[in-house]
């Protein structure tokens, strides 16, 4: 069925912008109709001589469909532009399944060019129809990296999420791309374990503390899960103008959402234990002072290592300023123990407010002692590049004899180059690391220029992925569900990128305006 009027070249233009805000919020391509509706009725209000103009522009289900498609096909066309600068690249993958129970691997890359421009995008959302196993995932990826002609000699690592699929030395996806370096004669690359999925897995050391947790479980569900109760509970909180007027259930998916239901649930232990008195269903635990001081310690440190795990998060993450928190917070972790030991609580707020007179605290410091095992156990392939992290970071304040050996002799030159010691505390104060490597002269220093190249390409969590897998639920979810593979990547293309803008007027030159669906 054609449009009444053709639409001019405007028209066209401006359904391309309506498709792209469709695309990039993630509603229903159906709304295009909607807004031509709303345009319409305005114009006739405001310049009814424009509204015959505005019936005429073309916002169909099926026309921003394909306005979509040529958004997304444009932008992966400036993609493999910037592909072809590269000089290192890594990549960050992740699978998941969609409403419809299809595997889909999400692949990002982190490219930099020879002037330190860092660019990350997706390259591709490849659904898997049948297995998700290490070769299926390797195999996928090998195909994509070859398609879009991305040469596995500028690779320098690669970022997964640590399942067995992904990290098997043998037939996971990281054993079979090291087996296809091996084979072409190229170095091995750092495979990272996602930094946040490794803090997530330490913090289940707090698991110990199960029967804290199970209390705390049986105690929201009981305010929350029936109707009635969870309005009674509500109100009784009212009545007592308390500090927070509900508590939050935690996912246990996502384990370090128990930290504000933990915190919350201290703050209103005294209000929780009356209401489940009154509904006669009193829960004597939370009158123990064992088990409060037990639930202040979990509230606090689930809380710490929430904070950690956000400050982790986000785009445009260098390798070297995640790996410095995380050494961060493993001292932090030194002094957290020393002062726990002591009975010192300056640093945690919820066990400030506990009467810990007569208390044991060994359990609680044997628990820090185990996350610090953990911590150190989990970040090992991060640890072999240490030192060239060390250097690229702090390179005029890095001790020559903690240099890797074939930087050694170029470090010794910078540590004496005045003019450039002077521009990098210029630019850290001002500008960041990336603005100094970019004054930096590749001529004079040519391994250092390099390593940092090769480091400012690497990523260190799969972020990325779990954005646009949280992008991907709001998209295609139970009113979307028949959205086919290729429609579903187009719009993950347009949602997740940060750095490609379409270059919408070349795209209305391509298209001859004529009516539309």
């Amino acid at each position: 069925m054609q449009e009444t009027e053709p639409a001019t070249e405007m028209g066209v233009l401006a359904s391309y912008m309506v498709a792209l805000k469709i695309a990039k919020t993630g509603r229903p391509f159906t709304e295009g109709d909607f807004v031509k509706d709303c345009m319409v009725e305005c114009s006739e209000v405001v310049c009814p001589s424009a509204a015959k103009s505005f019936a005429s522009i073309p916002l169909s289900n099926d026309t921003i469909q394909r306005r979509v498609i040529d958004i997304a096909a444009d932008m992966k066309d400036q993609l493999k532009d910037v592909i072809s600068q590269c000089v290192y690249f890594s990549i960050a993958l992740d699978e998941s399944t969609d409403i419809t129970d299809t595997a889909q691997l999400a692949v990002f890359a982190r490219l930099v060019d020879k002037n330190f421009n860092v660019t990350e995008e997706l390259l591709e959302v490849i659904p898997l129809k049948g297995t998700t196993t290490g070769e299926d995932i390797f195999n996928a990826v090998d195909e994509l990296l070859d398609n879009i002609n991305l040469d596995l000699k500028k690779m320098s690592s690669a970022a997964t999420d640590g399942a067995p699929a992904m990290l098997g030395d043998q037939q996971g996806f990281a054993g079979r791309l090291q087996k296809k370096l091996r084979e072409a004669g190229l170095p091995p690359i750092l495979i990272v374990h996602c930094i946040l999925h490794q803090q997530q897995l330490c913090a289940k050391v707090f698991h110990k503390f199960k029967s804290v947790i199970d209390v705390v479980k049986r105690c929201v569900n009981i305010c929350r899960k029936q109707g009635l109760n969870h309005r009674d509970f509500r109100e009784f909180l009212n009545d007592f103008d308390a500090e927070f007027g509900d508590v939050p259930f935690y996912c246990e998916v996502r384990w370090l959402s128990i930290a504000k239901t933990l915190r919350v649930f201290f703050a209103l232990i005294a209000l929780i234990s009356t209401f489940l008195d009154m509904k006669g269903k009193p829960e004597p635990l939370l009158e123990d002072k064992q088990w409060i001081a037990d639930l202040a310690f979990l509230a606090d440190f689930t809380q710490i290592l929430h904070d950690l795990n956000v400050s982790l998060q986000g785009k445009d993450k260098l390798i070297g300023h995640l790996w410095d928190r995380i050494r961060s917070f493993q001292v932090e972790l030194d002094l957290y123990r020393e002062q726990l030991t002591e009975r010192n609580f300056e640093n945690l707020p919820c066990l400030q407010q506990v009467d810990v007179s007569g208390l044991n605290f060994d359990e609680h410091v044997n628990a820090l002692v185990s996350l610090q095992e953990e911590f150190n156990d989990r970040f090992t392939q991060i640890r072999g590049i240490e030192k060239e992290l060390h250097v690229f970071m702090t390179p005029f304040s890095v001790p020559i004899d903690q240099a890797p050996s074939h930087l050694k002799l170029e470090l010794i030159r910078l540590q004496h180059d005045s003019v450039l010691k002077d521009r990098y505390y210029h630019f850290q104060c001002q500008e960041g690391i990336l603005s100094f490597y970019k004054a930096f002269k590749q001529e004079e220093y040519p391994r250092l220029h390099d390593n940092a190249l090769k480091l400012v390409s690497m990523f260190g969590t799969t972020f990325l992925c779990e954005f646009m897998f949280s992008l991907m639920k709001l998209s295609k979810n139970k009113h979307r569900a028949s959205m086919s593979d290729a429609t579903l990547q187009s719009v993950m293309r347009i949602q997740s990128s940060s750095s490609i803008r379409p270059n919408l007027h070349k795209m209305v030159q391509k298209r001859q305006c004529h009516p539309s669906h």
